[in-house]
């Protein structure tokens, strides 16, 4: 909804139709644009034909990443980037947010990653995006956090939020502006 209420196109895409069942529930702020929501497989979006390759300037991947990794006999960590960056026009920008290894990983909880292992992923020879900043952050209060943090020092799982951006071969810098919707 944050993009939405200013002016942007946005959509939510989720495999999971109860947890877009949740997001549709949730009221959104008064003068919010629409929100798609969508239910679709994120490795098969631009095969599908969901989003078009190249039509996104901006993706925001909470907790998703972290969870494709391991998926697919362990490919599913190149074939996530790869979705990423066919997605993100020349010069667009995604957020990841991840868990953070540099805490002891919660049990259930987010599945945990070096600052190495995230960069390597996304900024390595098959991921070919540049990272342009990364920090370290909490998850945002959950029901199952809030219930279990008192058995992780009181607080919520650590995590890592980078920002990568794919390179725009014919030089032309986007300077990280996200366009409106028109």
């Amino acid at each position: 909804a944050f993009l939405a209420e200013r002016g942007y196109t946005a959509t939510g895409i989720d495999y999971a139709e109860e947890a877009l069942e949740v997001a549709r529930a949730r009221p959104l702020p008064e003068g919010c644009g629409p929100i798609a929501w969508v239910n679709a497989d994120c490795f098969a979006l631009i095969s599908d034909g969901v989003l078009a390759a190249g039509s996104v300037d901006f993706i925001f991947d909470q907790q998703c990443f972290h969870c494709l990794r391991t998926v697919d006999e362990g490919r599913g960590e190149a074939r996530a980037v790869e979705v990423t960056r066919c997605l993100l026009r020349p010069g667009g920008m995604a957020l990841v947010v991840v868990g953070n290894s540099q805490e002891p990983a919660w049990e259930p909880g987010p599945s945990v990653l070096s600052a190495a292992e995230l960069v390597s992923a996304f900024c390595g020879d098959e991921g070919g995006m540049h990272l342009v900043r990364m920090w370290e952050t909490r998850f945002d209060p959950s029901p199952n956090y809030e219930e279990r943090k008192g058995e992780y020092g009181g607080v919520e799982p650590l995590a890592w939020a980078a920002l990568f951006r794919k390179p725009d071969p014919a030089g032309e810098a986007s300077g990280g502006v996200i366009r409106p919707a028109a």
